[in-house]
């Protein structure tokens, strides 16, 4: 029940609180935390490098030099021109591989709205075959065009709202982490330095150029028009198969994505740095052969002093490092003459030390997890069930905190989404809390209310949906105002209308329908949804039955 008195209680206690199961108390740094950090000019703040490195005090000992104007390097503010890569350089590329990779498998395979060409999806199960394999001869070859043709003629505003959902979702191999939240902290320092230097830094990645603005602009302080990447096609939306140079854009036009892209890796990197900076950089950083272009660039010729960095992915414990990989970049980068950085030796920490590597027999423990349990006033959560579940620790969009198994999160950041689409705007309000939690509540309002209040408002420890993960209790914001007081929620038919015949598509099922409180043993809550996978939500919804009814076991 959602009395919201109780709640706000109970929330206020419960939140950071750790759960009996593997995941830490906090999330990592948030984007709005990330934006914040900075590192002053002499460098003197640095927190997550160790300073003993000699990838750092390279770097520390290039800008104190570039930037001296009494040195004999000394670098005009006009010219300090800095390049990064991406993936793999400041951005999570292993959990369990790059965004764009994870972004094109989810919109062709398991976007709920989207129905990709029989091509497209085969294309698509292949490349999630070799992802999970990391064998070469399961590879499927470029995901380019794939990427193009799952969201051409999607609007350029729609598409970066598609990419700031996905972002909300999980990574995989890795503890309280999300892709919008996936930045290694070191490089994001290394970022902030050189910009306190009056640095331009311009990231060249081979990712989709507007998938990495949304991805960085924000949390690293970049302008848009610095970030540079793979191009998709750019069309009018009423263009058609006209040529770009024979069609002219109309008043009612708009720009829509077409199904032709142009990969910026290898020497295609130089040549956009050329086209589009106009200058040659003076430092590089980046971490794999699809770079060597690039940071050669940087360091071949210059008529300044130069530098070029490479990050190896060589830390196998708190990161899902390759150790082949790294030995051949380790291999490339001391052949090129550029300064090698040890992920696992020169990083003090990397995503922060609330992230966890998860281990794959932790992996394999959240694939047990049954999504079909039956927790409710007569039928008690089974007493192992808790240390099954793997929960992640995710915020909403007003700040608060929570714990929600990682299956259930994804498929409420898709559910959610698709609202927005309809201007309905869901958070999460009140997700999981333990047992042992629900107990100490149990005590407190016995000794602050009585027993009699207990009994009809708080749930037995033991017997709450809330201590699966499962369960998702939600608020609304209509005209920037959140709702989430029981009889203003009730009172929102026409959202509610709208809202429960979508919550099938996603997983989820309205848990305490009106008119069966004889069957479940509560009163209607539109705001109460449980997350039970497609296929159950699909036939409960098709039958119109509450979960005791699908389950077999209704409340005596």
């Amino acid at each position: 029940m959602k009395n919201r008195k109780l709640c706000a209680a109970v929330l206020a206690a419960v939140i950071g609180l750790g759960s009996g199961a593997w995941t830490s108390d906090t999330a990592a740094m948030s984007r709005a935390e990330i934006a914040q950090s900075s590192v002053d000019r002499k460098g003197s703040n640095f927190k997550y490098w160790n300073k003993d490195a000699a990838s750092y005090q390279a770097l520390v000992g290039y800008v104190k030099d570039v930037t001296d104007r009494k040195s004999k390097n000394f670098i005009p503010m006009e010219d300090r021109i800095a390049v990064f890569d991406m993936d793999g350089t400041f951005l999570c590329e292993t959990a369990p591989s790059a965004c764009g990779w994870m972004l094109l498998t989810q919109r062709a395979l398991h976007d709920k709205g989207y129905r990709a060409s029989a091509a497209e999806r085969q294309f698509a199960i292949s490349l999630e075959k070799f992802i999970k394999s990391k064998d070469k001869k399961d590879a499927p070859g470029s995901t380019t065009p794939h990427l193009a043709a799952v969201f051409a003629g999607m609007g350029e505003q729609e598409y970066a709202s598609y990419v700031r959902n996905f972002l909300e979702t999980p990574v995989e191999g890795l503890s309280n982490l999300k892709w919008s939240e996936a930045f290694y902290l070191p490089m994001v320092e290394a970022i902030r330095y050189l910009q306190s230097n009056q640095f331009q830094v311009y990231v060249v990645s081979g990712s989709e150029r507007q998938m990495a603005r949304v991805l960085a602009a924000e949390p690293l302080h970049i302008p848009v028009s610095h970030i540079i990447g793979t191009d998709m096609e750019i069309k009018a939306a009423h263009q058609g198969d006209i040529k770009g140079a024979d069609y002219d854009y109309r008043h009612d036009d708009s720009l829509v994505r077409g199904t032709s892209a142009v990969r910026n890796l290898k020497m295609n990197k130089v040549a956009a740095i050329a086209r589009e900076i106009g200058k040659q950089p003076v430092i590089a950083f980046g971490n794999s052969s699809g770079d060597t272009s690039m940071l050669n660039y940087t360091v071949s010729g210059n008529k300044y002093k130069s530098a070029a960095f490479f990050l190896l992915c060589d830390d196998m414990e708190r990161e899902l490092g390759d150790a082949a990989k790294a030995a051949k970049g380790r291999n490339l980068a001391e052949k090129n003459g550029w300064t090698v950085t040890s992920m696992k030796d020169d990083f003090k920490t990397i995503y922060g030390e609330n992230v966890k590597r998860v281990s794959a027999a932790q992996m394999e423990q959240g694939q047990d997890i049954d999504y079909l349990v039956l927790v409710n006033k007569t039928h008690k959560l089974p007493d192992d069930y808790e240390a099954k579940g793997p929960l992640i620790t995710v915020k909403n969009s007003l700040g608060r905190e929570f714990q929600i198994e990682r299956e259930t999160y994804a498929h409420f950041a898709q559910l959610r989404e698709a609202l927005l689409k309809q201007g309905i705007q869901i958070e999460l309000d009140s997700i999981y809390r333990s047992v042992a939690r629900q107990q100490e509540i149990v005590k407190e309002f016995t000794e602050k209310y009585g027993a009699d209040y207990v009994k009809q408002y708080v749930a037995v420890p033991g017997y709450s949906e809330h201590h699966t993960g499962l369960a998702v209790d939600i608020c609304l914001v209509v005209d920037d105002k959140v709702i989430d007081d029981n009889d203003e929620m009730i009172a929102q038919k026409e959202i509610f209308a709208k809202i429960h015949p979508l919550l099938a598509d996603y997983g989820f099922i309205l848990r305490y329908p009106p008119g069966k409180e004889g069957i479940t043993g509560y009163s209607y809550e539109p705001w109460h949804f449980r997350y039970v996978g497609e296929a159950a939500a699909r036939e409960i919804s098709r039958r119109g039955v509450t979960f005791e009814e699908y389950m077999g076991a209704a409340v005596p």
